[in-house]
């Protein structure tokens, strides 16, 4: 499924072996660290949103809702790398498209309102 290990693991320096294993120690701590920093984003995201008085009290209740919505909603590997295939390439069009403009257009409708104002 991962081409990156399927190459390290070919790799063979003298008496050094076994390279893969650094390379899925650092898939890990990578996954780690960006599914850290979009929790933390989304965290801090929903309390601006709400209005809230800092994000810690939120990070428990997304986590554990983030958690199970990754657990439901694939059932392996290739089930995801189904739904890359199939369904990204919609989401991503809404995402990085259409919602961008709408956001922008909004902000220079409320841009307009505030400069109209004074």
């Amino acid at each position: 499924y991962f081409s990156t290990h399927a190459a390290v693991s070919r790799i063979n320096i003298g008496n050094i072996q076994r390279i893969e294993v650094l390379s899925s120690i650092l898939f890990f701590l990578g996954g780690f660290v960006k599914m850290g920093v979009h929790s933390l984003a989304i965290c801090i995201g929903i309390s601006k949103v709400l209005k809230c008085f800092g994000y810690r009290f939120l990070v428990i209740p997304i986590s554990a809702l983030l958690l199970n919505i990754t657990y439901l909603t694939w059932n392996g590997t290739m089930d995801y790398f189904e739904f890359d295939r199939d369904v990204m390439p919609y989401v991503s069009f809404v995402n990085r498209i259409i919602l961008p403009i709408v956001i922008y257009i909004f902000a220079e409708v409320k841009k307009k309102k505030i400069t109209s104002q004074i």
